[in-house]
Parts: structure tokens; sequence; C-alpha cells
């Protein structure tokens, strides 16, 4: 059987459900769903916590078809498997960054632990609330991140890929629902209360995008690692893809999905400028690494200027590479190398002059 991976976004049906609603009499649900437990006052929390707690416990000791009544993730889960959950099958639940959100998501993980599940993880997406637009919008586009550098792994590694989205909030499923043609084998749905398990087609990617960035690449590049680009550059960029918070620009959560998706096709055809005038590449050594290097390499050369990039500007260190001196003799001019991301026997080779580093040559360990 094919090995899969479900994730599933977690909301606050369990706790708003009629079995345990009057725990919270004292306390107005609809007021919380959308605050940290530091936004609420102590009093509150404590009789939270209390109610979930007992929830909990509840929970833990009911049957297959009370959980699945009292929760609408639970309901979809056991409804996919079957109502025996498979203990290979890998559960990411995605919270919302909120005190009830963290903490319903932290009950229904342990039901699927106490039912055999052997690989539960939470997933927490810091901003993940409806309270702030800007906060939320930026949430998505790291949860865009998350998946761009999560799901294709599992699914080179035979995954199938499954999107619950009967449980949490509304405006999540839907960027979900967006996300799923991307990176989703199958989106699936239970309504309300229901028994039969729906699923939801996973429209085929239609991508106008290429085009788009390539003409604005250097731009891309520089807002999709965090750095600083000059207005006027920025506005080159359509409106679709790209926002200003206070002054500082960055890409949605569009612009994100959209530049993930393209990077590894625009940058496994060609060695392109870095994107920082602190390193320097020659039109000649451009040239001569077009050459040299396969589809493969050039995106990882690529993708290690992008890294070297952020060492140069911001102090942060590489994240697929190391960036060092070289041991022992020096290469030519060079005094320093860097890894290609997958094959330590291959190094970038460069030097710096008047506080840039430029790149000298790409070959082997020496």
């Amino acid at each position: 059987m094919r090995k899969r991976l479900i994730l599933s976004p977690c909301g606050t049906s369990l706790l708003n459900s009629k079995f345990y609603r009057s725990y919270f009499d004292s306390v107005s649900l609809s007021e919380l769903t959308n605050l940290k437990e530091q936004d609420i006052d102590k009093d509150r929390v404590e009789i939270l916590k209390k109610a979930l707690k007992e929830i909990e416990k509840s929970m833990l000791s009911s049957k297959i078809e009370e959980r699945k009544q009292r929760s609408a993730e639970l309901n979809a889960l056991y409804t996919l498997e079957n109502d025996r959950l498979s203990k290979e099958t890998l559960h990411i639940l995605l919270k919302t960054d909120t005190f009830l959100g963290d903490a319903t998501a932290d009950i229904i993980g342990k039901i699927l632990g106490s039912d055999g599940v052997l690989n539960v993880q939470p997933l927490k997406i810091g901003g993940l609330r409806t309270l702030e637009l800007q906060e939320f919008r930026l949430a998505l586009a790291d949860l865009v991140k998350w998946a761009d550098s999560t799901l294709p792994g599992y699914k080179e590694s035979g995954y199938e890929i499954v999107f619950n989205l009967t449980g949490g909030f509304k405006s999540i499923q839907g960027f979900l629902q967006s996300l799923a043609p991307f990176y989703a084998d199958r989106t699936v749905y239970i309504f309300e209360s229901g028994e039969k398990l729906l699923e939801i087609p996973v429209m085929p990617v239609i991508q106008n995008d290429i085009g788009i960035i390539e003409d604005n690449l250097g731009t891309f590049r520089r807002l999709a690692i965090g750095l600083e680009v000059e207005r006027d550059e920025v506005e080159k960029v359509p409106p679709i893809y790209r926002w200003e918070v206070e002054g500082d620009y960055s890409l949605n959560e569009w612009g994100t999905l959209s530049f993930s998706k393209a990077k590894s096709e625009i940058y496994g055809r060609s060695i392109y400028k870095a994107p920082s005038e602190k390193i320097v590449i020659s039109s000649e050594k451009l040239k001569e690494l077009n050459k040299q290097l396969d589809r493969k390499r050039k995106l990882e050369f690529n993708e290690t200027m992008d890294d070297l990039a952020l060492l140069v500007e911001k102090g942060k260190p590489l994240k697929s590479s190391t960036f060092k001196k070289i041991a022992g003799n020096r290469k030519g001019e060079s005094t320093h190398e860097c890894y290609l991301n997958s094959d330590v026997a291959e190094r970038i080779y460069c030097h710096y002059e008047v506080g840039r580093i430029v790149v000298d040559e790409v070959g082997e360990h020496l």
C-alpha cells in the first residue's frame, strides 16, 4: 500500500460541538477564537484550560463513532481510512496561531496517537489567524514556503499527499484548496457532520508566471530571500505578486508560490548574475559556467548565490552549503570556497576584491 501524508488544518469544531459547548458557558468562545494565550485574561485562561483537560479526557475514552461526531477533523481522518487508522500514515496537523487552535490540535494529535498512529507532526505558522489581514497574509506566504520545501520531497519518496479540508478556518481551507494543484494528489472534505467523504477535484495548473518572473528575475530573487529592493524596481513587478508593509516590500502569498514553482525551471536554464552587487560574476565567467554546468548544477549554483547574497548583505549563514577559507594552498587567486548544494566533491571558488566576492570558477575539491 502506498505511503500517505495527510495535511489537516485544525479549527475549534471539537470545542463548539454540542457535546462540549456547555463546558464554556462562562466564557464566549467566539470572542476568543483569534486570540493568543497572552491576550486572554488569566481567569478565563484557567477556565479554558480546565475545560480542555476534561475534553481531552473524554475524547481519549470515547469510541470511534463518538470521536467522529464530535470533531470534524477526526471525522474525515477516520472515514478516509475506513475507521482503521494506519500506523504508517504521516499526519501533519496545521495549527492556527491561537490559544484555542493550538490546544484543539494537540487534543486531536493525542487521539491519533492513542489509536496507534506513530507519526503525528504539529505545524504552527506564526501569524496564522484572521485577526489582522497583513499578519494573516504573511503567514500564508510562510505556509507556501513550508509546503514547497517539504511536500515535494515526500512525493518523490512515494507518498500520496492528501489535503483534508474538513476542519480549520474557512479562509485557510480556501487557501489550501488553491495550493492543492501544486502539491496534493487528493483533496477531501466531509460536509458538517456527514458520513460521506467528498473528493474535491484537483484542477490542473496553468502557469503564466515564468515570463513575468524572468523579466524581473533579480527583483524576485531579492524579495524571495528578504533583501531590500528599490521602489522603482519593485513597481516593475505586477501588484498581484507583491505587497508593501510599512515601507518594506516582499512577495505576497501568490508571489511566493509562483516564484517557488518557477524557480527550478528558470534556475536550471542558465547561470544568472548574482542577486547582490557584493557578488561579482564577470560576463566571460557567466558564459564559461553556462557551458560547463549541466541543468542540475546550474540550479544548485543559482541557489547557492541566493544563500551567499544573504551572507554578504545580512550575515546569515548559508542554508545548504558552507563558505570558508581554503585550507592549505590557494587555488590561483581564490581564497575562499563553498559547496555546490548536493555535491560536496565540487566547489565554487572565489576571492575578495575591494569588499566584494568575485567568483573565479567551479571545480573539484582540492
